[in-house]
């Protein structure tokens, strides 16, 4: 069976994918997180996969709301994340080293590792999980990611 980072990769990469033309609007992440976190408390077996299927966003309240809620709840795992993924803990090393090792693969691999440390040290449900990886990798990481190779890219001289 495939870890937990493995299975949460293809999610983390289709959540951090750019569109592929001008009439696909970006996967907007804290609609998602919102959306999955109603969904979890409407039907608790969405929490199990890293990919659920909602198929009924009107039934989850309206698209702002969801939006806000997700916005309210990413803070709030944000500080035990952040510990986990860039603190100093002797505790988590090994975790850390797995997150610094999916550089080497792609930010989806980075926001997949994150996902899987939340999963397996925080306890958060999958669902949630991916999300708050690929936020994580949006919002703090691939930037860090994308100056590190441009940066690489030049002292290469291509």
């Amino acid at each position: 069976m495939p870890d937990l980072a493995t299975r949460a990769q293809p999610t983390v990469r289709r959540l951090l994918s750019e569109p592929k033309d001008e009439t696909e609007p970006p996967v907007d992440l804290y609609l998602e997180l919102g959306k999955r976190l109603r969904a979890i408390e409407t039907n608790p077996a969405v929490a199990g996969s890293f990919d659920p299927r909602i198929p009924d966003l009107e039934g989850l309240g309206p698209v702002d709301d969801l939006r806000a809620f997700g916005e309210k709840f990413f803070p709030k795992v944000s500080r035990s994340s952040y510990a986990l993924v860039c603190g100093k803990g002797a505790a988590d090393a090994a975790d850390r080293q797995r997150v610094i090792d999916a550089f080497r693969i792609g930010s989806d691999a980075v926001g997949a590792a994150i996902a899987a440390l939340l999963v397996s040290s925080l306890g958060l449900a999958p669902a949630i999980a991916v999300v708050v990886g690929a936020l994580i990798v949006k919002l703090f990481l691939e930037n860090a990611y994308t100056a590190g190779c441009e940066l690489w890219e030049q002292k290469l001289g291509s």
